[in-house]
């Protein structure tokens, strides 16, 4: 039988575990190759949405998971009307949709919509695998975490491929394991997984002073058990532009997952 002595080393060995754990930095960092960034426009009110959602999970246990793609998954509004509303849908999310769309000079949006690196993608192009970046040196993107909602962000853009002009950097959580039991319109009946939902989001400027950027933003607080576990991507563009120049991210581990 365990006597108090041994019980009381063993709690304070494993407090001190535990302590040691919460407080390691949450940090992501890019390489200088260009990360893919994978968007899917997605609804709860799309009867053919889940097939590629399904797909879109495969990441999840895949090495390629944050090193050579970060998946965001934005669920638009624009199908709300079937008969079910989508409670993750945003009509910022199919704004940005839309901004896609004309700059391809596309009449229409749909879903599902897989886009990479800000070019319409279909699964077919890679025979059913995961898209990559293109291996072009962009610049280094690196993230952490200084607070249970706050990141510090640095960017050094590629000198030689880095173009002129203002550049953005947006953060957001994204919700894995998320299930939906729909009751209405298109998939009534349907239990539905999400991989990786934009949950909430934040953009700010970065300004390029000697090469390279830095700024701190905060995250946008949750509800409490939105989602079982939660990831952050965080990716550079050109203000005004949908288009990703760099991105990064992973799973959020600090402070038990919040």
């Amino acid at each position: 039988m365990m006597n108090l002595r041994s019980w009381l080393a063993g709690a304070l060995g494993m407090a001190t575990s535990f302590c040691w754990v919460a407080a390691e930095p949450v940090a992501w960092k890019s390489g200088p190759e260009q990360v893919a960034l994978l968007e899917l426009y997605t609804s709860e009110g799309c009867s053919s949405c889940p097939p590629t959602e399904r797909w879109l999970s495969g990441l999840t246990n895949s090495p390629a998971l944050w090193r050579e793609v970060v998946p965001v998954e934005f669920h638009v509004d624009y199908w709300d009307n079937l008969g079910w509303t989508d409670r993750f849908a945003s009509p910022e999310h199919t704004e940005r949709q839309r901004s896609y769309a004309g700059l391809w000079k596309s009449p229409t949006v749909y879903t599902p919509e897989l886009v990479v690196n800000g070019s319409e993608w279909r699964r077919g192009q890679s025979l059913g695998g995961f898209p990559t970046g293109n291996r072009r040196r962009v610049g280094v993107l690196e993230v952490t975490a200084v607070s249970t909602n706050r990141l510090s962000i640095h960017y050094s853009p590629d000198a030689a491929s880095h173009r002129s002009g203002p550049i953005e950097v947006t953060a957001a959580w994204l919700g894995s394991d998320i299930v939906s039991d729909v009751r209405r319109g298109e998939n009534a009946g349907s239990q539905l997984h999400h991989p990786f939902v934009a949950l909430r989001s934040v953009t700010a400027p970065l300004e390029l002073r000697d090469g390279s950027a830095a700024v701190e933003l905060s995250l946008p607080r949750l509800p409490r058990q939105v989602a079982s576990r939660l990831g952050v991507a965080v990716w550079v563009s050109r203000v005004g532009s949908p288009v990703p120049e760099q991105a990064t991210g992973g799973w959020w581990v600090a402070d038990g997952g919040r």
